[in-house]
């Protein structure tokens, strides 16, 4: 088997699509009546509702802690999405097994078939579209077909599977120390349909420096003017169009650290 090309965009695209999954998913269970009283629902919110309890850093809401197999059952079962396209729905609930197989094998650096690989892929544009093409229908595209940040890694082996508003816990750190972040945007966007804008926000400021742009890999070296019980490091995606879900920007990630002066040697 031959080694995956383009290995960063590959596991981009499948985060990419887990993102709008538990998205779609929470809608449903929040404004609909599809998984009501459904047993095989039942079954897995109550699975996902103790990962969620026993790791609620890691998992604020239940659906962040479902499996992908679990959320392909799910989006089986959302109705619209069936009668949007019967052929696609059909064909992910029969191959649900094979397709979370190949997801994990992925995952887990595992050797798979550039054919098992390319079905992968070619359902997850295919999910994406229909997800966003959903959401158009029930006229909440201005509320969810943003770009969004879905995953997020840092130089102290820190990773997170994003979802809305959650972070990293506050981390201390000292001047002279480098911050490294890097961050995954939705991919079902190109880099023309955004920019993104890194800001730095301490205690008591009033602004908020721009400290990079147009980048998704922050490297910035804490300075003595950093120093502050709480520092916040922000960045936001902005997309090209003329509204903004957030005002002036689409989506924001928040990371908090305490920065300390440099330890006294000796």
């Amino acid at each position: 088997m031959e080694p995956i090309e383009n290995s960063h965009e590959v596991f981009d695209k499948i985060r990419t699509l887990e993102s709008w999954m538990r998205r779609v998913i929470w809608y449903v269970k929040s404004e609909k009546t599809d998984f009501e009283n459904k047993s095989t629902y039942i079954k897995i919110k109550g699975e996902a509702n103790k990962l969620q309890v026993s790791n609620p850093e890691k998992y604020p809401r239940w659906v962040d802690a479902l499996h992908f197999i679990e959320a392909l059952t799910l989006i089986a079962l959302i109705k619209d999405l069936q009668d949007l396209d019967p052929v696609l729905a059909k064909f992910i609930k029969g191959k649900r097994e094979s397709l979370n197989d190949t997801r994990n094998n992925l995952f887990h650096h595992r050797a798979i078939s550039t054919k098992c690989l390319n079905g992968l892929l070619y359902i997850s544009d295919s999910l994406i579209e229909l997800i966003q093409k959903y959401f158009m229908e029930e006229n909440r595209e201005r509320e969810f077909n943003v770009p969004t940040i879905v995953f997020v890694r840092d130089g102290w082996g820190r990773e997170l599977n994003r979802t809305s508003n959650l972070s990293f816990p506050e981390k201390t750190i000292y001047v002279g120390d480098k911050i490294d972040i890097r961050v995954e945007i939705d991919s079902s966007y190109s880099n023309e349909d955004y920019s993104l804008t890194w800001l730095r926000h301490n205690s008591g400021m009033g602004v908020m420096p721009t400290i990079a742009k147009d980048t998704n890999h922050l490297e910035y070296e804490i300075s003595d003017s950093d120093v502050s019980v709480l520092t916040i490091i922000r960045c936001r995606v902005i997309q090209s169009k003329g509204w903004h879900k957030h005002g002036n920007y689409d989506d924001e990630l928040s990371i908090p650290f305490k920065i300390l002066p440099k330890p006294l040697e000796g």
